[in-house]
């Protein structure tokens, strides 16, 4: 993070926290939904924070509910897998898998797990963990194919292309992008009264990162920029 001062850092990652709990009440940082079983039930995967590393920590790991289709209720809530910190979850296109990032800042890097689901139960089985390349995982998503994860390392200020291999398991990292330099100036120059604007501009924290309707491009967001990336080919070499 450079010099980023860390008070500013959580109170940045507190306000994302904030928002993503209030739209699941206050149950969880992320969901995903997905259609399994003969019956198509609709089931909600939940993802929460087990350690306190912005402001709370009530779950313990990855739960999953069935949710009403008409109404959106959720019910029958059930911890299905343990891992750290799952605040930002995927399911793959064949509905086979679940991915999920786990968000540490306390090592040099997060790490990503992969999770094979149950197509009668929902349940889950743990597949394989990665490294994430960066510290403090912040968002991942999967390239239209399916054969790629990628994603966003909000402290270590990387974006990491993880290949998704035979059976849904995770390979190492096969790109490592990191910004550099800033389009602007180091801290805001002018900002309302508690804006988040006031916190320094010297690191590229990164926030978001996925391919583009195409699937040829892959777009990225830090703190300081948008931008894109083209891997050459479509999808990236090696496919």
């Amino acid at each position: 993070m450079g010099n980023t001062n860390a008070k500013d850092f959580w109170s940045r990652r507190d306000f994302v926290k904030t928002a993503a709990s209030v739209a699941l009440g206050r149950v969880a940082s992320g969901r995903v939904l997905a259609q399994t079983g003969a019956s198509r039930r609709v089931l909600a995967y939940v993802g929460s924070y087990t350690s306190a590393i912005d402001g709370g920590s009530n779950g313990k790991e990855i739960y999953r509910f069935e949710m009403n289709a008409r109404t959106g209720a959720f019910a029958s809530r059930k911890l299905v897998a343990k891992t750290p910190n799952p605040s930002w979850i995927v399911i793959h296109p064949s509905k086979k898998y679940l991915y999920s990032v786990n968000e540490i800042v306390n090592q040099e890097n997060g790490s990503v797990s992969a999770f094979a689901i149950d197509p009668t139960s929902g349940d889950l089985t743990p597949l394989k963990v990665v490294s994430s390349e960066g510290r403090g995982p912040a968002h991942m998503s999967l390239d239209a194919s399916g054969k790629y994860a990628f994603v966003a390392n909000y402290a270590g200020g990387t974006f990491a292309v993880l290949p998704i291999v035979e059976g849904g398991r995770l390979a190492a990292a096969i790109d490592v992008h990191r910004d550099s330099d800033s389009v602007g100036a180091r801290s805001a120059t002018n900002a309302p009264p508690g804006s988040f604007a006031i916190s320094g501009h010297d690191a590229p924290p990164a926030h978001m990162i996925a391919a583009d309707p195409s699937n040829r491009y892959v777009l990225a967001v830090d703190l300081d920029r948008t931008g894109f990336m083209s891997t050459g080919s479509t999808p990236p070499p090696g496919s």
